[in-house]
């Protein structure tokens, strides 16, 4: 019972962390570290620039839930004088928000999950069922992709891929669909956030959590007090404000979706 104690009290009962949130980018800045977004980053390795003699922290939140509270966050982080990156799915796009980010310098990029979705709506249950369907699977994407950008006025130059329980069913994640080079210039598509090429230069990643461990595999403020040069950090803005009602839909939803996926075929 200890774990769905955890997991209710950690959804539905924690207080609002997000002075917790401000202090910790406080302490990220003042051992000297630049804070990067992904695409700033990634720009920055990829014009083979020298990286070893600076500390440097990408930070990317990605919005599966709550979008409110990821404002919250855009606004500490502009008291700060930081810009970082905000990965939107189809279901928490906010078009208002995204220009927002955008013009203050951070950066609104998608999170995507396209292959997930697909698997779910056609009951797909084994891996290799995938690969016939992978076209469509990628039309899917480039039609969002580019909906969104129309929609928004924003480049989206990145992109991350949400995991979802389709994705550990089948395990496979969402970012096999981005594969094709092909497809990624035929979108102006510059990185994806678990590209080999960008995660090499990084020397410690970590994510925030459920309560009680709060971060894995370890609070990133210890790679900051280490001085580790390039420290990956991502963030879920509904893990730091409870949003009642919205979690508890976002629950309802997983489980409709579970069930169906699982009597499916």
């Amino acid at each position: 019972l200890k774990p769905l104690w955890y997991r209710l009290r950690s959804t539905y009962f924690l207080p609002c962390r997000l002075y917790e949130y401000k202090e910790f980018l406080r302490a990220c800045v003042s051992h000297g570290y630049k804070m990067h977004l992904l695409i700033s980053f990634w720009r920055l390795v990829s014009s083979k620039t020298s990286i070893l003699d600076g500390r440097y922290i990408i930070l990317r939140h990605d919005i599966d839930s709550d979008v409110s509270t990821a404002k919250k966050m855009w606004i500490i982080e502009q008291e700060l004088g930081v810009q970082l990156s905000f990965y939107f799915r189809l279901c928490t796009f906010d078009f208002n928000l995204m220009r927002s980010i955008e013009q203050s310098g951070s950066e609104a990029g998608y999170h995507y999950e396209e292959l997930a979705t697909f698997a779910k709506q056609h009951g797909i249950r084994r891996p290799e069922e995938l690969s016939s369907f992978m076209p469509e699977i990628q039309h899917n994407f480039v039609r969002n992709i580019r909906m969104l950008r129309q929609q928004s006025g924003v480049p989206i130059a990145s992109v991350a891929s949400h995991g979802d329980f389709a994705n550990r069913y089948l395990g496979v994640a969402n970012q096999v669909l981005l594969e094709s080079n092909k497809l990624r210039k035929s979108l102006d598509m510059e990185v994806e956030a678990y590209d080999a090429s960008l995660m090499a230069s990084v020397t410690s990643r970590c994510s925030d959590a459920q309560y009680p461990a709060w971060w894995k595999p370890y609070n990133p403020l210890e790679a900051v007090q280490r001085l580790d040069p390039v420290i990956y950090i991502l963030i879920h803005p509904g893990l730091w404000e409870r949003n009642r009602i919205e979690l508890f839909r976002q629950d309802v939803s997983r489980l409709i979706e579970g069930i169906k996926y699982h009597l499916s075929k």
